[in-house]
């Protein structure tokens, strides 16, 4: 991975250097990339909060009233009627002297029933007014205060869609303020009201717990406490899991420029996927078996002497087991071990569910259940559809890419974990490969495939190096006079003709074409790619490109047009290779004195009726082998235009 990674930065560096970014051109194909779900400004979404948070106040009542509903309904009753037997048993004798005079409750019976019950039930008549307005006012106040914090964080957000859905100017500073805010909603839509919920919970539940004044009360009151803890914990991952999934697939593109979807969101790296896909396997798991553990424990009671049990209750706890233990005749049997010194004596007790309790029970499981899945449902699907979404999206643009070739067709990265960092990592690819591809079809042109995989590998300094090379001017003769009897179009096709052949010939023994210059072509050999036998491959190229040259007069004679002549001068020495230029026009090209002595010359063949003029400094690289194979004939100390130095010429004979 980080070869590739520095595979596709080089390649980056190798375009810029070469002037070929096109920015606008890369961000007006990319604006086409992104979906047009929500791009259209018809389809701008109204922002909005507040079913989110609507929603949340339904599910954490909703617990509430299963959860503490069922958990009190049991043990509550129980706990007043024993603080007050008095009232409960005049309630029972109300009801048995209207059952027995064959009547109902008269109003006034009715009204007295109900006074009783209102002592066993209103716990705020256990607490004195201003307590309770304290409780309401301070309740009030939590409750505003962070609901005013949520409204004051999402207020540009509001104002940024409003605008968008009118059509009306948004203000950069607007749009980098709601970048800000929208990436860090999610975390602030589920922390603040679970938060908000834990002050409200600590701040009810201390003060009835010092005002209620009796212990079963004030149990009950810290076992609401947890219980609504719980409850609100469950609303805030939920909040959470549901905003992040609207901030992703709703928000997030109509805020971010599709050149900003290309990375990752600027915010602190979400938790990774193993982790995250943990929490939500604990918690459809965990919740759940809470639920069933908070319906079971209460509806347990406990029977310390067991050993008093008498047989009917015996077989009425046992159930199946005795019936079948009685089919087989051991009932005697059974009953005298559970009497003897081994059986119920030795038992601290019996846990059983009793006969009220059961239905209860049974009830609070069945919806404890259908609460869990639907949570688990709800949760799991917000949870993992940031996950398979992009993923998928992904998929699909891989797909699309290598069926089209398109190197502008960017994914979105919603994510900001190894998901975010694999859409990142395929958005860089498809810059790079797109920028390599320029790179290639630039350098194609005029390169070998493996000069041109070095200069993309990274072995090649296009800011500036020192190379000995050999350089080669070549140049047709007499083209002004002959271009004078041509047409502009023939003259292209003439030097189409011609140039197509000699730059073959040049690219095949492995030089780079450095620049053309109307009908002339300067060349290079051991630039950019360092070579030991550069001054061979420029005099083999020279050779064979006047091959190449007999060959198109032959044709051009079958043709009645002119033979063509070219003089093509070969010069070795240090050069300085680099680019050059700014960043509207930037060439990779090679300078120095052995580059103006190479033109030289190239002009100094008319002079000595030659087509092909090498200097000393490249005959004396030329292995023995080839200078015996052709004739060559030094032209000693010859003065050149210029330079105060005289230099060896040899003139090569085809």
């Amino acid at each position: 991975m980080p070869e590739k990674h520095n595979e596709l930065l080089l390649t980056q560096q190798v375009a810029t250097s070469l002037g070929l970014q096109e920015k606008n051109l890369l961000d007006k194909d990319c604006s086409k990339s992104i979906p047009e779900t929500h791009m259209a400004k018809n389809q701008t979404p109204f922002f909005s909060i507040f079913l989110v948070l609507f929603t949340g106040a339904l599910i954490y009542s909703f617990l509430n009233s299963v959860i503490i509903g069922f958990s009190f309904f049991r043990e509550l009753p129980q706990i007043l009627i024993a603080q007050n037997p008095k009232a409960f048993k005049e309630i029972v004798e109300i009801h048995q002297e209207a059952e027995q005079a064959g009547e109902e409750l008269s109003p006034e019976q009715q009204k007295k029933v109900s006074e009783k019950f209102d002592q066993f039930f209103d716990i705020k008549k256990r607490i004195n007014k201003a307590t309770e307005i304290s409780l309401d006012i301070g309740n009030a106040i939590i409750s505003l205060s962070a609901l005013f914090i949520l409204v004051w964080f999402h207020l540009p957000l509001y104002r940024f869609f409003y605008r968008k859905r009118k059509q009306k100017n948004i203000p950069e500073r607007l749009r980098q303020r709601c970048k800000q805010r929208l990436v860090y909603s999610s975390l602030v839509v589920g922390c603040i009201p679970s938060t908000c919920l834990f002050f409200i919970i600590l701040f009810s539940g201390i003060t009835l717990y010092a005002k209620l004044g009796s212990p079963s009360l004030q149990r009950i009151a810290l076992q609401g406490m947890g219980l609504e803890v719980f409850s609100s914990i469950m609303t805030g991952v939920m909040l959470y899991s549901w905003q992040k999934y609207r901030v992703q697939h709703i928000y997030l593109e109509h805020v971010f420029t599709p050149e900003e979807l290309r990375k990752k969101l600027p915010v602190l790296r979400d938790i990774s996927l193993r982790s995250r896909l943990w929490l939500v396997v604990t918690i459809t798991t965990f919740f759940p078996l809470t639920l069933v553990v908070l319906f079971v424990i209460p509806s347990i009671s406990f029977y310390p002497q067991a050993n008093q049990l008498g047989n009917p209750q015996l077989k009425l706890l046992l159930g199946s087991y005795f019936q079948t233990i009685g089919q087989a005749g051991l009932e005697k049997v059974a009953l005298e071990w559970l009497r003897g010194e081994n059986g119920l004596v030795n038992l601290p007790g019996i846990l059983f569910v009793n006969m009220v309790d059961t239905p209860i029970l049974l009830a609070g499981l069945f919806v404890g259940i259908v609460i869990s899945l639907i949570y688990a449902v709800f949760l799991i699907r917000f949870s993992t559809a940031s996950i398979i979404k992009p993923l998928y999206a992904l998929q699909q643009k891989m797909q699309e890419t290598s069926r089209t070739g398109n190197y502008h067709n960017y994914a979105i990265v919603q994510n900001n974990d190894e998901i975010g960092d694999l859409g990142e990592g395929f958005n860089q690819m498809l810059t790079g490969l797109e920028e390599r591809e320029k790179v290639k079809g630039l350098f194609g042109q005029y390169l070998t495939q493996e000069v041109s995989e070095e200069i993309l590998n990274g072995r090649v300094k296009l800011g500036g190096d020192r190379f000995e090379a050999t350089i080669m001017f070549s140049d047709i003769r007499n083209f002004t006079s002959m271009s004078e009897k041509m047409s502009p179009e023939e003259v292209l096709q003439f030097l189409n003709s011609y140039m197509e052949r000699m730059i073959d010939v040049i690219v095949e023994h492995g030089g780079i074409i450095d620049k053309f210059m109307g009908d002339g072509i300067l060349a290079t050999f051991g630039v950019p790619v360092r070579s030991e036998n550069h001054a061979e491959q420029a005099l083999k190229a020279a050779l064979d490109m006047q091959n190449s040259l007999i060959e198109l007069n032959a044709k051009r004679k079958r043709e009645n047009k002119s033979a063509i002549r070219i003089g093509i001068g070969l010069h070795t020495g240090v050069v300085i290779a680099g680019n050059i230029g700014n960043k509207r026009k930037t060439e990779y090209t090679v300078i120095g004195d052995t580059v103006n002595l190479a033109s030289r010359i190239e002009s100094m063949t008319k002079n000595y009726d030659s087509s092909l003029l090498i200097s000393g400094t490249t005959y004396k690289l030329l292995p023995e082998k080839l200078i015996k194979q052709l004739h060559m004939s030094q032209i000693a100390n010859t003065s050149v235009r210029g330079k105060q130095e005289t230099v060896d010429l040899y003139k090569v004979n085809c």
